[in-house]
């Protein structure tokens, strides 16, 4: 896959989302390499990623939030069991046109809630 096509990238495609998948079941589990590009900081034109359902956690949401994506519009990680710890990880990252962030079907109280709350996300609806 070349750079040019991770401008419209998206897991909603089998093939793309087979590969994520086994990518991020090799950062939560297994080392795997099928998918190391997603989060090399020379790929920054990523602008729609879907990790809905993936068991993304751990070593995953620290790779997740150091990728450098200025165009990262949306973000879908529903279905992950994401709780506080997590989403105090991903309060961190820095994607200032993220404008679309779904955690439907996640762990989130109130402390979760508050921890979004301080992210800086100026474009998120």
């Amino acid at each position: 896959m070349h750079t040019k096509s991770l401008v419209n990238l998206s897991a909603t495609s089998s093939a793309i989302h087979q590969q994520v998948q086994a990518f991020v079941t090799g950062i939560t589990g297994v080392y795997h390499i099928d998918f190391p590009f997603l989060f090399n900081q020379e790929r920054p034109l990523l602008n729609k990623l879907d990790l809905a359902d993936t068991q993304l956690h751990g070593h995953g949401m620290f790779l997740l939030v150091g990728g450098h994506w200025p165009v990262l519009t949306t973000l879908k990680l529903a279905s992950n069991r994401l709780g506080s710890a997590a989403i105090s990880v991903l309060r961190q990252a820095e994607w200032p046109a993220l404008t679309t962030l779904d955690l439907q079907m996640n762990c989130l109280g109130a402390v979760a809630i508050h921890f979004l709350s301080q992210a800086n996300w100026p474009l998120l609806k």
